[in-house]
């Protein structure tokens, strides 16, 4: 038996009239004759009494109604309760981060959280500034390092690892192995133009001024972008600092060589939110999805 010919049949008892059960249900009176007529013929019995003037239940729909009105009361607030939770994590999630991030970080939860809630949007802006996330209305921020700010929640997503690179044609030319020392080479840097090199010191715990991506004073370029720095290198162009999940592609099929293992980095990501009143449903979601991914 279909629940909401149930739920139709228990309103007519209950208003004694198919006109009130209508409107209380939102449907019309003769849609409301039709589930009940539908009802009765598979059940096999007569239900309503129907006269000029009123609906009265027979004795066979009278025992149906007091065996099924309880549980179908149960069941509508259950049914209202999912319907509110879905409610409430229909939407938008709005995230920002860089696009390196973006690629080797954010995708795979992204992935995952679409799946996992099919009713929620995501917005995604890739870039280098720190956006103001009360400010410009962004549920969240993926960064690099935790932010030095009361007035926002860090999470930590793991590290990612950042590692020095070239191509097998730049180091030829040279006449460097990938053992030997990099002092003196062309190198290729990459770093937001709002972090120091004093601040990039500190994300990876170092106090050694020399670290290829503490901007060394001989830097042959300096962008703000990975993905330029490493379609450089590519080119023959230098040395290049790179996440190592950016680069491994390009090692994989041999345009990139991984130098000088032990200049390895491991930067911290968190996941950023604005501080104060509780996340709503759906932002919440997302914060779970991310920490349960973290890399």
């Amino acid at each position: 038996m279909n629940f909401e010919h149930l739920r139709l049949f228990c309103a007519v008892v209950e208003h004694r009239s198919f006109a009130s059960a209508a409107r209380s249900l939102s449907v019309t009176r003769s849609h409301a004759s039709q589930v009940i007529a539908a009802l009765e013929a598979e059940l096999g019995m007569r239900l309503l009494q129907r006269t000029t003037r009123r609906v009265a239940p027979t004795r066979e729909g009278l025992s149906l109604y007091e065996r099924v009105a309880g549980p179908l009361k149960v069941l509508g607030a259950a049914r209202a309760e999912v319907e509110r939770e879905r409610s409430e994590l229909a939407g938008e999630v709005s995230i920002t981060t860089t696009s390196e991030l973006a690629e080797g970080v954010l995708a795979p939860i992204a992935a995952a959280f679409i799946a996992a809630h099919p009713h929620v949007r995501l917005r995604v802006l890739q870039t280098w500034r720190v956006v103001d996330l009360v400010e410009e209305r962004f549920d969240f921020a993926i960064r690099v390092g935790k932010p030095q700010d009361d007035a926002l929640v860090a999470r930590p997503l793991g590290h990612f690892e950042l590692g020095v690179y070239a191509a097998p044609g730049y180091l030829e030319r040279r006449g460097v192995a990938a053992g030997d020392d990099l002092s003196g080479l062309d190198w290729i840097v990459a770093r937001p133009a709002n972090i120091t090199p004093t601040r990039m010191r500190s994300l990876v715990g170092s106090s050694d001024p020399s670290l290829p991506n503490v901007a060394p004073r001989d830097a042959r370029i300096e962008a703000d972008s990975f993905a330029f720095a490493r379609a450089v290198a590519c080119a023959n162009g230098g040395v290049a600092t790179l996440p190592t999940f950016a680069a491994a592609e390009d090692v994989r099929v041999g345009r990139l060589v991984r130098l000088a293992a032990q200049r390895a980095m491991r930067m911290p990501i968190y996941l950023v939110y604005a501080a104060g009143p509780k996340l709503p449903a759906r932002a919440a979601a997302f914060r779970d999805v991310a920490l349960a991914a973290r890399v």
